[in-house]
């Protein structure tokens, strides 16, 4: 390692005011202290290139250091070993793609940990410590590198960390608790799903009979029937279900009232049995999906079309309508009018009359078209013309059936018709 002393620093030309000058800033690095001058300093540290020009002159060109990389990352074999071999609590092993993937997260830790200790051990023999901060951002950055590149390294994709933070509690946790610390929270420990795909229908099913059970009730039949005191059977199949099967390691497991809960009231599993709990109104009024949306922002976002019956009957019969409306402005285009139920014709017309329109004003064509399936559903041209096409599952839900029945009590009923 090229060095000089201070009394060298001085016969080159220059003071020893700037040698304190350049010490105090942290412009040179000091290898060795000494008395009398004899304070060693390392050449290639010294940063001002004035300083550096005249040292040269005087002891020749300085050797730079050559860039080493601060991170170098080698495969654990030890941590692939480690596991491959875990097993789960209920026996069953990691797959491979997990496998590697926590392989390449502990290899990437490790060369963390050693780039760590040559920056502290380099900062020490300087008589300097490690700004944390700093290092911990250059560390998230290199870490967030390796990450991107993993599938290309690893042959898997590693996750990244989304501030130095969280980056220093999960390299702190691995230095401290070894690979077990790199497996997740619910894998292997009491977070492990205790209740079953099967014994998860059984409760399900125990919720849904007419008398409308509570959450404690099921749970109480559930732990009856897997101590083997209560016998469960299907009414339709005459199955009857053995206890053996819901049992884990051939006892039952313990589950509480909360965890029935939790899943009965799983967004899935209850609105699967609603109908049976509480019956078909209030379930086709409270939880079809017609309930939970949300109006557009934009007019010829979505356009809905529909018949309808006029109020008066005249000659030849009784008159029907088929319209169509834009659901956000409300706006009505031109229906097509015809005597009797409407047929494929009345439909065809309805479509000209809104290009119709829709030519005449300048307007884009309708994003999406709400329909029924009756005479909309021998129309191939539509998935062509239109970006999204619905085929309401019930009459209710259509935009056009709201429209009508507003129009029908509100501007129809106040003109006397």
């Amino acid at each position: 390692m090229p060095a000089l002393t201070v009394n060298d620093w001085c016969q080159s030309g220059l003071t020893y005011r700037q040698y304190c000058y350049d010490r105090r800033n942290g412009d040179v690095k000091i290898l060795r202290r000494g008395v009398r001058g004899e304070t060693v300093i390392d050449a290639r540290s010294i940063r001002r290139a004035d300083r550096l020009r005249v040292i040269e002159r005087v002891m020749g060109r300085v050797p730079r250091e050559e860039h080493r990389p601060l991170y170098t990352v080698d495969m654990d074999r030890e941590a692939e070993a480690f596991f491959a071999a875990y097993e789960k609590a209920d026996g069953t092993r990691l797959s491979e793609e997990t496998v590697r993937q926590l392989t390449a997260k502990a290899s990437i830790f490790n060369a963390l940990r050693k780039g760590l200790a040559r920056q502290t051990e380099r900062r020490a023999a300087s008589g300097s410590k490690l700004r944390k901060g700093a290092y911990w951002q250059t560390m998230l950055r290199w870490h967030t590198d390796e990450c991107r590149r993993s599938a290309e390294t690893y042959s898997v994709a590693v996750p990244e960390y989304t501030n130095a933070r969280s980056l220093e509690r999960a390299f702190r946790a691995y230095v401290a608790e070894g690979y077990a610390a790199l497996l997740p929270r619910n894998m292997g420990n009491d977070a492990a799903r205790k209740v079953s795909r099967r014994a998860e229908n059984l409760i399900v099913a125990l919720w849904r009979t007419n008398d409308k059970p509570f959450a404690a009730r099921v749970h109480e039949l559930y732990m009856e029937f897997a101590a083997g005191d209560t016998e469960l059977f299907d009414r339709t199949t005459g199955e009857v279900f053995r206890p053996e099967d819901y049992r884990y390691k051939g006892r039952p497991q313990a589950v509480s009232c909360s965890t029935i809960r939790r899943y009965l009231k799983n967004v899935v599993n209850e609105t699967a049995v609603y109908a049976d709990r509480n019956g078909q109104f209030d379930y086709a009024n409270s939880q079809r999906p017609k309930h939970v949306r949300h109006n557009g922002r934009f007019a010829l976002s979505k356009i809905s079309m529909d018949d309808a019956v006029l109020s008066r009957k005249s000659t030849r019969g009784w008159v029907a309508k088929y319209l169509c409306v834009d659901v956000v402005s409300g706006y009505w285009f031109r229906p097509a009018y015809t005597v009797g139920t409407p047929t494929l014709d009345t439909v065809m017309e309805a479509f000209r009359n809104v290009f119709c329109e829709l030519t005449e004003l300048g307007l884009p064509m309708p994003a999406e078209l709400e329909v029924e399936h009756h005479l909309m559903q021998n129309i191939d041209w539509l998935p062509e013309a239109f970006q999204f096409v619905r085929f309401c599952s019930s009459p209710t839900e259509k935009r056009a059936e709201h429209n009508i029945r507003s129009l029908k009590w509100g501007t129809s009923k106040k003109q006397g018709h």
